[in-house]
């Protein structure tokens, strides 16, 4: 996915409304897209065009000046606030209901994407580093 998409789609998943559209245009050219400012006539490149070295770690940091700052240096991204305003039987009568909730709003899915015995532990301690909240 090209970076305009991954930044823009994050921000909106986390329900971000008050992100700076200038530091959501900041991260989208540090991964190598430049709003309005195609390479050439052709456009951008897409597919596996985004995926190299220096774009990847440019996404990793992107991801956690999301995570960090939720792109607001007013104020910081909270996954557990988050879950407490999503709508009633969004994560219900489910032993690990934030971590399933959380896999579902990030990436879509019903289980979290790595098993662990002891999820809601396993989250907890996630929840208290603000970076890994997105990783």
């Amino acid at each position: 996915v090209d970076p305009a998409t991954l930044v823009v789609a994050t921000v909106r998943s986390l329900g971000l409304t008050d992100a700076d559209p200038r530091l959501v245009a900041l991260w989208t050219s540090r991964c190598g897209l430049e709003l309005f400012n195609p390479p050439n006539v052709g456009g951008w490149p897409s597919g596996l065009g985004w995926l190299d070295t220096p774009r990847l770690v440019a996404r990793s940091n992107a991801l956690a000046a999301i995570a960090e700052t939720g792109l607001n240096p007013a104020r910081r991204f909270d996954a557990a606030a988050l879950l407490t305003e999503m709508p009633p039987g969004f994560a219900e009568d489910a032993p690990a209901s934030a971590d399933h909730a959380l896999a579902s709003l990030l990436f879509g899915r019903d289980e979290p994407v790595a098993q662990t015995d002891s999820p809601a532990a396993a989250l907890a301690a996630v929840l208290q580093h603000p970076r890994r909240q997105l990783h």
